[in-house]
């Protein structure tokens, strides 16, 4: 399946809009993944056809950096310019800069999303990455996927 691009863009820009503050990319692509896996349990089909791979702090979107440039060369998003360190990873951070204009995600599925974010909405940026890294251990696909390889949705 090839991924459906404009609507992950849109979705990547609607999941970075729901938060007042900025979002980290950690943040970012694990709540991606997860909204993503919880859609395709209740659906048993994928919302984007986005493909995931495993990292070891991380599940990342394959299309993630070219997906997030877009955004920004289209104005719609903004890249913290600081880096924050964390040893030697650098973790960016995003915050959207216009309304996000609805026209490739459906309204069961913004449900969807927003039943999910909501959870995350009020919490600050460690009780996020704590809630979703507890989310995603708990779930078999990564469990049993090794480092670097990809996570399977149809195994949820």
């Amino acid at each position: 399946m090839r991924i459906n691009k404009e609507k992950m863009k849109e979705f990547m820009h609607y999941v970075i809009s729901k938060f007042d503050s900025n979002i980290n990319r950690t943040e970012l692509c694990n709540l991606l993944y997860l909204l993503e896996f919880n859609y395709y349990k209740i659906n048993k089909k994928p919302l984007t056809n986005e493909i995931y791979n495993k990292y070891p702090k991380i599940a990342r979107p394959q299309h993630f950096i070219e997906i997030k440039d877009e955004l920004l060369e289209e104005n719609k998003i903004i890249e913290v310019n600081d880096p924050i360190y964390v040893g030697s990873y650098v973790e960016l951070e995003y915050s959207s800069l216009k309304p996000v204009e609805i026209n490739f995600l459906n309204k069961e599925e913004i449900a969807i999303i927003d039943s999910i974010i909501e959870k995350f909405l009020s919490m600050k940026t460690n009780e996020i990455n704590n809630k979703i890294k507890n989310c995603i251990s708990k779930n078999n696909i990564w469990n049993s996927t090794d480092c670097y390889d990809v996570l399977n949705l149809a195994i949820a």
